[in-house]
């Protein structure tokens, strides 16, 4: 603590500046915990019984060290064990910030603005509740959410458990290069600091990729694997519907360095799909060109670049179409002659609604 005070009227209080919590034995990494300044009232009553009420702070920052590689199990007595310290009951921070820092010393830490936080029951024995209100860097967006983390992990910080449930609103999808929205969603995780496990739900009415289609609905259901250190994710698993078409999709969107630098590699697999669909994300007509069944099984690669997104997109796969029928009249007509002829029939024999049915492999 760079300065602290204590004044007795018009009841006790104790305040200070630059105060700073660093991980033990690791003068490398920058200090933990930063607070530019403090205040808390404290009474005679809480003194004795070891407690603290509530503790007030200003430019509030925390900076999560990278998880520590091990080869032997930790310490238990580094995971929390009996702490007897004081206790703060409550912690209201009014303007903080919470920093990840990257094991690749070339890339740029993942920063969170944190504008509401309320901590409670603050010990190092023990999960600690709280309560955060902050803003999500990419895709930009509003985070609530509540859980706990602890007990604390004085060895390696990094380690130390998280749970909790979350509600994201307004998260802008243009914020990732190439992709249209507007995001909602609700959730809950658990894990590490740096490695957050999480279940949810997303809803974008107004989902679009730049291929010159139009906005779609888009719902989904997933399980991701966060790592807090660069904002990367795992897609273990995500059920996606557009429109009438569901969507199962797995891979990874890796954050790299650099603002607005995404590389998504997923798979992507549709039965009982609509092609009219798919073909709206690229094509903004009124009438689809054509109207059928589409299963699909493709690798989906968009790697990071300013250029606009059919230059960067690259897929590989399979598929099947059927029950097709063309809008456009012409199209139609020529097929059904087609069919006709290849069924040795003459021009004024009736014919039933001429179909296609087709199936291949594809790249992209």
């Amino acid at each position: 603590v760079e300065q602290i005070s204590v004044v007795f009227l018009p009841r006790p209080r104790i305040s200070g500046k630059a105060l700073t919590l660093r991980v033990p034995e690791r003068p490398d990494l920058p200090p933990f915990i930063s607070i530019g300044s403090f205040w808390v009232d404290v009474g005679l009553l809480s003194i004795m019984r070891r407690h603290v009420e509530t503790v007030h702070v200003d430019d509030l920052e925390i900076i999560v060290p990278p998880r520590q590689d091990r080869s032997e199990p930790p310490d238990v007595a580094s995971t929390g064990g009996k702490d007897h310290g004081v206790v703060v009951d409550h912690l209201i921070a009014h303007d903080a910030k919470l920093s990840f820092v990257p094991k690749r010393p070339d890339r740029r830490p993942l920063m969170f603005q944190i504008h509401e936080l309320k901590v409670d029951d603050i010990g190092f024995d023990r999960p600690i509740p709280f309560y955060a209100k902050l803003t999500n860097p990419i895709p930009e967006g509003i985070v609530e959410t509540r859980g706990s983390f602890g007990p604390w992990r004085r060895d390696d910080p990094a380690q130390t458990a998280l749970s909790g449930e979350y509600t994201f609103l307004d998260a802008k999808l243009s914020t990732i290069n190439g992709i249209g929205g507007t995001l909602q969603s609700i959730g809950r995780y658990d894990g590490e600091l740096t490695r957050i496990s999480a279940h949810g739900s997303t809803v974008t009415p107004d989902f679009s990729l730049e291929l010159g289609g139009k906005p779609l609905p888009l719902t989904t259901t997933f399980h991701a694997v966060i790592d807090g250190t660069n904002g990367s994710t795992e897609l273990v698993n995500v059920n996606a519907r557009l429109l009438n078409t569901p969507i199962r999709t797995r891979g990874s969107i890796m954050n790299l360095s650099g603002p607005g630098r995404h590389d998504l590699k997923l798979d992507v697999t549709i039965e009982n799909g609509r092609i009219e669909d798919i073909l709206a994300l690229a094509m903004d007509a009124a009438d689809p060109m054509l109207r059928g069944d589409l299963s699909l099984k493709s690798t989906f690669s968009l790697p990071p670049g300013k250029t606009k997104v059919p230059q960067r997109l690259a897929m590989s796969g399979q598929f099947g179409l059927g029950a097709a029928r063309f809008s456009d009249s012409q199209v139609q007509a020529k097929l059904q002659e087609l069919s006709r002829r290849s069924q040795g029939k003459e021009k004024d024999e009736p014919m039933l609604r001429v179909l296609t049915d087709l199936s291949g492999r594809f790249t992209v």
